[in-house]
C-alpha cells in the first residue's frame, strides 16, 4: 500500500511540474461570500470545463480575504480569476486577469448544471478521460458589425470595444491551438460562446466530441476497440457479425444520406498512408453546464480601477475627466499614507533598538561593578559544560 501511495504522489508531482513549466493560462474558480448549493455545483462544473489548467480541489475559507488569495496567485502562476457572487435577486461572475487586470462583471441570467443537461439525453454519456485535455474554444457572433447601434455614437464605440475585449478575455482563458502540434484524437471537447445582439447576452455551451467510422457495425467496432463480446448464446462468431450487420443496415443508410442523420461526415487521413482517407462521423453531445450572462461593467485594474464601460450608466467626457482626477487624488492620498506609515515603523524600530542597547550597556556596567556576581555566572556556565561532556562520554 505504501508503494502505491508513493507512486501516486510522484505522478501528481510530475503533473504539477508540467503545468507549472507550461506557458498555458491557469485559472482559479471560486465563490466569494455566501452562495447557494446550485451555484456551488456550477462552480464545480466550470472547474471541469477548464481542466486540466485549473485547481479542481480548491477550498477557500470564509476567513480568507482577497489579499490572501492574490498573494498565492503569483507562486502558482495563475493568469485568470473567475469569482462567483450572489445577491438577493441575481448572481454575478467577475473575470479578471492577474496581475494588472482588466476586470469584467457579468450578470448571470440563466444557468443549468451538467447533471440536469445529461438527464435530457436518452443514452446519457459518462465522460471521464475527456477532461484530461483542454477543450477547443469557439467564439461566434463577436464581430463589431453585430452590435446594435445606440442613440449616441460614443456609447456604440464603447460597446464595440467592450465586446472585443470580452472575446479576447474569454479566448485567453483557454490554451491556444497549435495547428502543427495538434492531434485529432485529443480534441474531445468543445466550449462554445455565442453572442446574441438582440438580447445583448452571451450563451455558453459545453459539448463532448464523439467520432466513429462509417460503414462499420457496432459488433466489429467493439472488436476493433479490443472489447470482448458476449458469445455465450452464439455457436460461431460469424453469427455475431452477421446479426450486427442486419441490425445496423438502417443506420448505415441514414449515415450515407445526411438528410436524416445529425452527424457531420469528415475525411481523415491515416498516419501510415497519407493518400488513404477514412470517413468518420462526428457528433457533438452536450454535457453541460449551460449559462446565459450579460456584460455589465469593465474596470481597468485588478478588481478595481477606472470604469471603461457600463451598460446602464452613461457619462459625458467632462464627468469622466472629473472621475479620473478624483481617482488620481485618491491614489496620491494612499501613497502619502503608506509613506507615513513606513516612516513611523522605521522610527519605532530605531527607538526599540536604541532602548535594547541601553539596557545591555546598563547590565554590563552592573556586572563590572559587582565582580562576585560575574564569578558566580562563570561558575554556573562551567558546571553546565562539564555536565554535558560527562553525559556524552557515558553514552
Amino acid at each position: 500500500m505504501g508503494r502505491i501511495k508513493r507512486t501516486k504522489r510522484k505522478q501528481k508531482r510530475k503533473k504539477r511540474k508540467e503545468l507549472e513549466d507550461d506557458e498555458n493560462p491557469f485559472s482559479l474558480i471560486f465563490n466569494k461570500g455566501s452562495v447557494g448549493k446550485k451555484i456551488k455545483e456550477l462552480i464545480a462544473n466550470m472547474r471541469k470545463v477548464m481542466n486540466p489548467y485549473t485547481s479542481t480541489n480548491l477550498r477557500i475559507k470564509n476567513s480568507n480575504t482577497m489579499q490572501d488569495i492574490l498573494q498565492v496567485c503569483g507562486p502558482l502562476s495563475v493568469s485568470h480569476l473567475m469569482i462567483f457572487t450572489s445577491k438577493k435577486f441575481s448572481a454575478y461572475i467577475r473575470i479578471t486577469r492577474f496581475p494588472r487586470g482588466p476586470t469584467m462583471t457579468f450578470k448571470l441570467r440563466e444557468f443549468s448544471n451538467s447533471r440536469d443537461v445529461i438527464k435530457l439525453h436518452p443514452n446519457p454519456p459518462s465522460p471521464n478521460k475527456e477532461f484530461a485535455k483542454s477543450p477547443l474554444v469557439v467564439l461566434s457572433g463577436f464581430a463589431e458589425s453585430s452590435v446594435v447601434p445606440l442613440d449616441n455614437e460614443q456609447d456604440t464605440l464603447r460597446k464595440k470595444r467592450a465586446l472585443k475585449l470580452t472575446s479576447t478575455m474569454l479566448q485567453n482563458m483557454f490554451p491556444p491551438i497549435k495547428i502543427s502540434e495538434i492531434n485529432l484524437p485529443d480534441c474531445k471537447r468543445v466550449a462554445l460562446f455565442h453572442y446574441i445582439p438582440e438580447e445583448d447576452t452571451i450563451d455558453f455551451r459545453h459539448y463532448l466530441v464523439r467520432m466513429r467510422p462509417i460503414g462499420i457495425t457496432n459488433g466489429i467496432e467493439s472488436l476493433l476497440h479490443k472489447k470482448i463480446p458476449d458469445l455465450s448464446k452464439i455457436e460461431d462468431i460469424s453469427e455475431y457479425i452477421l446479426d450486427s450487420v442486419k441490425d445496423n443496415t438502417e443506420n448505415l443508410q441514414n449515415e450515407k444520406s445526411n438528410e436524416k442523420s445529425n452527424d457531420a461526415i469528415v475525411n481523415i487521413q491515416s498516419n501510415t498512408n497519407s493518400s488513404q482517407n477514412r470517413q468518420k462521423a462526428i457528433r457533438l453531445i452536450e454535457i453541460g453546464p449551460r449559462m446565459k450572462f450579460e456584460l455589465i461593467k469593465v474596470e481597468e485594474g485588478l478588481l478595481t480601477g477606472e470604469v471603461l464601460y457600463h451598460k446602464y450608466i452613461h457619462k459625458s467626457p467632462d464627468q469622466i475627466n472629473l472621475l479620473k482626477e478624483k481617482h488620481l487624488a485618491k491614489q496620491r492620498f494612499k501613497q502619502q499614507n503608506q509613506n507615513q506609515n513606513q516612516n513611523q515603523n522605521q522610527n519605532e524600530n530605531q527607538n526599540e533598538n536604541e532602548k535594547e542597547k541601553e539596557v545591555q550597556n546598563e547590565n554590563q556596567q552592573n556586572l563590572e561593578q559587582n565582580p562576585k556576581r560575574l564569578k558566580n555566572l562563570k561558575k554556573k556556565h562551567s558546571k553546565k559544560r562539564n555536565d554535558l561532556k560527562n553525559s556524552r562520554k557515558k553514552k
